[in-house]
């Protein structure tokens, strides 16, 4: 039930923000996975520029290499859209990918600059912040407030204002 609920709130139309927040354990990060590749094969753009953030670059390469798993070996991602793989990349590198139609999907930690990305003349058109909270982070509303300005004034500027959705 949660999942349904989150997947039509991703689909939703009214915005391009969806903030999920839920205990742990209860899928979130797998659910990421599967709006980096609906974004990758049902975005309209025909160039999509897919940005992975964690408080870590090296959380945000984890849900990469499980993303590229999928594009390497999923047998039915390979019946329904063909081989996506490393094979069929023009790079593919521990933290980023540029897949055969030209698409990006990099990563970056919470400290790292993402205004003024811009691949092949394209901005991000789906970031995707993955657990930018934790018991560290949260101990003051000082701490919560650093979490909420990488949000507003370090991820959503960067993002293109026509197509673009941050979740």
């Amino acid at each position: 039930e949660f999942h349904h609920e989150i997947k039509d709130l991703w689909h939703s139309s009214e915005g391009n923000r969806v903030n999920i927040i839920a205990p742990r354990g209860h899928g979130k990060s797998s659910l990421i996975k599967f709006f980096i590749l609906h974004h990758l094969f049902f975005h309209p753009s025909p160039l999509k520029v897919i940005v992975v953030v964690s408080k870590n670059q090296g959380h945000a390469k984890k849900i990469l290499d499980d993303i590229k798993n999928v594009l390497e070996y999923s047998e039915g991602l390979k019946t329904i859209f063909g081989y996506w793989g490393r094979e069929s990349a023009e790079r593919w590198a521990d933290d980023e990918i540029v897949l055969k139609d030209g698409s990006l999907i990099t990563t970056k930690g919470a400290d790292m600059q993402i205004v003024g990305l811009n691949w092949r003349s394209q901005r991000p058109t789906f970031v995707i912040y993955d657990d930018p909270q934790d018991t560290k982070n949260t101990l003051n509303i000082e701490q919560m407030d650093k979490v909420l300005k990488t949000l507003l004034k370090d991820i959503e500027p960067g993002v293109d204002p026509l197509q673009g959705k941050i979740s």
